[in-house]
């Protein structure tokens, strides 16, 4: 199984997120009526609409394919993502 590691920057908290979820966070996204577009740039994997600001993204590290950082916007919408499975 290949993992990304995704950093989340609000409080440099690291979380393992497997690159098969990746398809299952969009469809999660879609039933829970959030917008997603595709990433912009070479970097950006994903840009997820919050209620305050906007746009915001998920980005590949320059530095490491496998590493992605997270908008600290999206900081609540990633760990409800995670928590979907525990209920």
């Amino acid at each position: 199984m290949i993992s990304l590691r995704i950093f989340l920057l609000k409080d440099s908290k690291v979380v393992t997120f497997p690159i098969e979820q990746l398809q299952d966070l969009k469809d999660w996204l879609k039933e829970q009526f959030i917008e997603f577009k595709p990433g912009a740039g070479s970097y950006q994997l994903i840009r997820i609409q919050t209620l305050k600001k906007g746009y915001r993204g998920i980005y590949q590290s320059p530095h490491d394919k496998d590493v992605f950082l997270v908008d600290a916007e999206l900081d609540s919408t990633i760990n409800a993502f995670f928590a979907r499975k525990k209920k």
